[in-house]
């Protein structure tokens, strides 16, 4: 099973992403769970994500430990720190997640290079999910 985390604010768009995935990718092979805010955000990012889609703009901010989080590039950053953060199981160290493969989406090209910079995977404008569906299926 192919777990998916869309992490989108806007409902129209949300829907459209799952309408074209679940119809390009193979229905009884994927879960798909949506984050809508940044706090939504905060709890379901430290769970195992095959595939993160990442929106950049949000609404509005939150704080983790003191470190503010103001949009898809500063989830994009806690992410990635989460996956490298090593833990102790058993004696053994090891990192806390597999590393999940990033879609950075934004409705344009400077933001997705923002994504990419603070470590998207790739990006691609919002519009685009008949691409996504391509990269994730190429990927997985």
């Amino acid at each position: 099973m192919l777990r998916l985390l869309i992490v989108e604010d806007l409902d129209e768009i949300y829907q459209y992403y799952e309408r074209i995935l679940t119809n390009l990718l193979p229905k009884e092979r994927i879960e798909i769970t949506r984050a809508a805010t940044i706090i939504d955000s905060l709890e379901l990012i430290r769970e195992p994500w095959d595939v993160i889609l990442m929106d950049y703009a949000l609404g509005e901010a939150a704080s983790i430990e003191g470190d503010p989080i103001k949009n898809g590039a500063d989830l994009v950053k806690l992410r990635r720190a989460i996956e490298t953060t090593p833990t102790a199981e058993e004696g053994k160290v090891t990192n806390q997640l597999t590393p999940s493969f990033i879609i950075g989406t934004s409705s344009n090209m400077v933001t997705n290079e923002y994504l990419v910079k603070e470590g998207a995977d790739t990006s691609m404008l919002k519009n685009a999910v008949p691409e996504m569906a391509r990269e994730i299926e190429r990927r997985f």
